[in-house]
């Protein structure tokens, strides 16, 4: 029920630290618990609990926005009577519902990282990882980001959103 902020500058391994505790990377020593899981011997079920919106968002240009929804709620084994409302919600929300029938080509940068964003909270996780979620979205945008974050918030989600800018990072993380 917390948004944490990591800010520091370029190179401090602020994605670093958020791709090991999305178990892509395996720590050099240590251990990292999370959800009650040890990430690197239970990485399977550490993946079920957390979403992960990477700085940059990149391929699949050739699929529409409902495919690659649908793709990755496949992934996720969300059952296919679910995922057209799940979809329809989740775009409507991130105020994407009008691409539904456009390929990812055609979205700008910010649209595709909210696209991604949404992607990444369809199997309902408890930890939500945000690299640089600031650069996402233009000025006006923030406060709908801002809006969203807290609502994750207000329904116990915790948050980690890395950035090397403080800038606009105040608006959500507590």
């Amino acid at each position: 029920g917390d948004c944490l902020g990591l800010i520091g500058a370029s190179g401090s391994g602020k994605t670093m630290l958020l791709e090991v505790l999305a178990t892509f990377v395996k720590p050099t020593s240590g251990m990292i618990e999370i959800g009650g899981y040890d990430a690197v011997k239970q990485s399977r079920q550490v993946k079920k609990i957390i979403g992960y919106v990477p700085e940059d968002f990149d391929g699949y240009d050739e699929l529409l926005v409902q495919e690659y929804l649908d793709l990755f709620a496949e992934a996720y084994r969300i059952k296919r009577s679910q995922r057209a409302r799940l979809i329809a919600d989740s775009l409507q929300l991130s105020g994407l519902l009008e691409y539904r029938e456009r390929y990812l080509c055609e979205l700008s940068r910010g649209e595709k990282l909210r696209l991604c964003f949404v992607k990444s909270i369809l199997h309902d996780p408890s930890i939500i990882l945000l690299d640089a979620p600031i650069l996402w979205t233009d000025f006006t945008r923030q406060d709908e980001f801002a809006a969203l974050i807290d609502e994750l918030v207000s329904v116990e989600k915790t948050i980690i959103a890395a950035s090397c800018n403080s800038d606009g990072m105040e608006r959500f993380c507590n």
